[in-house]
């Protein structure tokens, strides 16, 4: 191939008088890195690479992290780990020998990340979110999505999603692009729900059931004092419960909402007070609280 075939075929000649034109109409300071941003926004959106690793998250359990690659960059996603799941919740993939890491290994998750995911998804445009979901969803041929498992699907759903919000002209922040995915005009932070009753793995007890409750009924807990009561790792109170039936008798909120709070940041300081009034309170009534 030519010189000028070359310049012909990806229409070199005709990108750069443009980008030289713009740069002479802005009358910008530094033309170069002018020219430069110019060229780099005709840049085509397109996913070039997925990178799937093994890591530990904060407990030492491996997990799933991802490097997506576009022509504008690399966006990193990690994902979190459940202590525990509900029954409906979708599966994450591990490799199950128990020689490794407990069987908790993610090596099949990151496989499918780099062979059967990356194969799908390289050369589609990031931005268009909702496709690259979708074509993950069709490969995976079960309900909970355990072939591929949904911590790959994840992970590279969360890096695909901070790629798309980086390749839009403005170079929008990530909750701005999530908001635009859903059509969301004025987009607000979620309530934070605070855990104050514990259950299952989290606290060494039976108890699996949750239930909510309003800022105004958290106080009944001072009367739920009949058991030793410690702190568990999802950071709720809690005892040794054997029957769920045992919490229904006596306590029918384990969880509390801050209703009423004007800014995130209020709704953040309701729910770390209450959390810190009820380890004075199990204190005085116990003796015990950690």
């Amino acid at each position: 191939m030519s010189v000028q075939e070359y310049l012909d075929k990806h229409m070199l000649s005709r990108k750069i008088e443009d980008a030289v034109n713009a740069a002479v109409r802005a009358k910008t300071s530094d033309p170069v890195l002018f020219i430069s941003n110019h060229m780099r926004k005709s840049v085509p959106s397109v996913i070039t690479k997925i990178i799937g690793r093994q890591i530990l998250d904060s407990r030492g359990i491996p997990t799933v992290e991802v490097d997506l690659f576009t022509n504008k960059g690399s966006f990193r996603a990690s994902v979190p780990s459940g202590h525990v799941s509900g029954m409906y919740e979708a599966v994450e993939l591990r490799d199950g020998d128990k020689g490794i890491y407990l069987g908790n290994s993610v090596t099949r998750a990151v496989k499918n990340i780099n062979e059967k995911i990356s194969e799908a998804l390289v050369g589609m445009d990031p931005t268009l979110q909702s496709q690259i979901d979708q074509a993950m969803i069709d490969l995976n041929k079960t309900e909970k999505k355990g072939e591929l498992g949904a911590n790959a699907m994840l992970a590279v759903s969360i890096a695909a999603c901070k790629a798309g919000a980086a390749e839009r002209e403005a170079r929008v922040p990530l909750y701005k692009h999530i908001s635009d995915l859903f059509g969301k005009t004025n987009p607000t932070l979620p309530v934070p729900a605070f855990t104050v009753i514990s259950g299952g793995k989290h606290a060494g007890n039976n108890l699996a059931i949750q239930f909510s409750t309003y800022w105004d009924d958290v106080k009944r807990l001072e009367n739920f004092m009949n058991s030793q009561v410690t702190i568990a790792t999802s950071l709720g109170f809690t005892c040794l419960i054997h029957f769920e039936e045992e919490i229904c008798l006596v306590l029918l909120e384990i969880m509390i909402l801050p209703i009423g709070a004007n800014r995130f940041e209020e709704a953040l300081q309701m729910g770390s007070e209450t959390y810190h009034h009820l380890k004075v309170i199990l204190f005085v009534r116990t003796n015990f609280w950690d």
